[in-house]
């Protein structure tokens, strides 16, 4: 399998949707800028007026002078040594070799971000397909630029040096120490983080959310992997009179079946309802009493 551009990067992308992903980085990115590219995880690289050009690793929050010309940058990108270190080729290739391939406005995601103990791909950690999914671009940036913010204000204060996500790191071994309050405010700072984590993978709903759902929930089935075409059909809050029935009907008329989460209340008031439920093969299941 060969990699093109369009495996490698993410480009030609509307201004309106740039300005809205690197809005989320308001603050960390400073200065005029123009997008080069992003790579497939999401990566920026920034031209500035003056000529160099800068990459923003959405990881670590990191910014990296890696060329001091456009044109110094084009004659990397063709570089296969290149490719492989900023665009994560090898990483890329293998990933679509197993079936991952994000289709228009989507990257690459790892999970757990690299804040919170996830590997950094541009900081040559190992990163394995397990640990990859895909994900709409505004979400990963939203994910990331919060992740990094949060682990800057749990980390890093004005007694522990610059913040992360300046590209300035603590040295190895340096002691923190971090007062009682401080260490409270920014364990809330995470938790924040987190919940808005959770909260932009529930919106967005990404199939591969399901693999870091099933990682940190090994007793609750999720889905259920088959190679026949097949999807669950669910139905909440019934029975309903006026809908049920309109929705039964149309199950019958394709001869498909589907599970319908009743409300308790509603089942004693419909049961009539909960009976032609039973007797079109599909099956109920209470979700309130």
């Amino acid at each position: 399998m060969n990699l093109g551009w369009d495996d490698l990067l993410i480009q030609d992308v509307a201004d309106d949707d740039v300005e809205r992903w690197i809005a989320e980085w308001r603050g960390i990115v400073a200065g005029p800028i123009a997008v080069a590219f992003l790579n497939k995880f999401g990566v920026w690289f920034l031209r500035r007026p003056d000529g160099p050009v800068d990459m923003l690793d959405v990881f670590s929050g990191d910014i990296e002078r890696v060329a001091d010309t456009y044109e110094s940058l084009v004659a990397n990108v063709n570089d296969r040594a290149w490719q492989e270190v900023y665009l994560l080729s090898k990483l890329v290739y293998e990933l679509r070799q197993s079936g991952a391939v994000p289709g228009p406005g989507e990257c690459y995601a790892v999970v757990p971000p690299a804040p919170f103990g996830g590997p950094n791909p541009m900081g040559s950690d190992l990163v394995t397909a397990s640990q990859v999914m895909i994900m709409r671009v505004a979400a990963w940036q939203a994910i990331c630029a919060q992740a990094v913010r949060a682990a800057a204000e749990f980390f890093d204060g004005d007694d522990l040096g610059p913040c992360i996500f300046l590209g300035v790191r603590r040295a190895q071994g340096e002691p923190a120490l971090v007062s009682v309050p401080r260490l409270a405010v920014r364990l809330f700072a995470l938790a924040v983080a987190l919940v808005v984590m959770w909260q932009l993978i529930s919106w967005t709903e990404p199939v591969a959310a399901f693999a870091v759902l099933e990682r940190f929930t090994p007793n609750l089935v999720w889905r259920v992997n088959t190679a026949r075409p097949l999807v669950a059909l669910s139905f909440d809050d019934g029975p309903d009179p006026e809908y049920t029935p309109k929705v039964l009907a149309i199950l019958a008329r394709h001869a498909a079946h589907a599970t319908f989460f009743v409300i308790g209340e509603r089942a004693m008031r419909y049961p009539e309802l909960i009976g032609r439920i039973g007797l079109k093969g599909t099956r109920s299941a209470i979700t309130t009493s």
